[in-house]
């Protein structure tokens, strides 16, 4: 049910219907979760900056892919050299 609520803010088109979603859900969610609504209204910006660029570059910023990608290669460089654990 929570999911699904929250779910709902990130089917939004612009970042104005986004943030209008994001405070009725936190709303609906206040009276039986009232930490998550009070916890929801301090990250609403943070959660909700990738709805300020263009709807073609969200699906990019949103994700962490890259990041992993480049965690990825840093641990497989590592291992195969040993760097950092000769260095211990």
């Amino acid at each position: 049910m929570v999911l699904a609520l929250i779910n709902t803010v990130f089917a939004q088109e612009t970042a104005e219907a986004a943030h209008e979603q994001w405070r009725i859900v936190s709303e609906q969610l206040r009276q039986k979760f009232p930490k998550l609504a009070t916890m929801m209204d301090d990250a609403e910006n943070d959660v909700l900056a990738y709805m300020d660029f263009p709807k073609a570059h969200r699906k990019q910023i949103a994700s962490t892919n890259p990041l992993e990608r480049v965690n990825a290669e840093i641990k497989r460089r590592t291992d195969v050299v040993g760097i950092l654990a000769e260095s211990l």
